[in-house]
C-alpha cells in the first residue's frame, strides 16, 4: 500500500480561492484514478460542502468541537 500524500492550502487572508482549487484539485485527481479525502479546517466559515452542493449536511465539525456530534457523524462522503 503506498504511503498516502498530504497537500495543504492555506492563506492568511481570505477569499484567495483556497477551497476552489483544492475541490478543482481533487476532482482532477480523482478522474485520474485517485482516492481523495478533503478536510475543511477552517473551523469558523468553513465552505467546502458549499463549494459540493452539500450546505444541509449536518453535524458540521464545530458540533463535533463542542462535543455535540461524532467525528464519524460529520464526515461527507461525496461522488464526483
Amino acid at each position: 500500500m503506498r504511503q498516502p500524500q498530504i497537500i495543504g492550502f492555506a492563506s492568511g487572508k481570505g477569499g484567495v480561492g483556497k477551497t476552489s482549487i483544492c475541490v478543482n484539485l481533487a476532482t482532477a485527481m480523482n478522474r485520474l484514478g485517485q482516492e481523495i479525502a478533503i478536510i475543511d479546517t477552517d473551523f469558523s466559515t468553513a465552505n467546502l460542502r458549499t463549494h459540493l452542493n452539500r450546505e444541509k449536511h449536518e453535524p458540521s465539525i464545530q458540533q463535533v468541537i463542542r462535543g455535540k456530534a461524532e467525528i464519524e457523524e460529520a464526515a461527507l462522503f461525496h461522488t464526483l
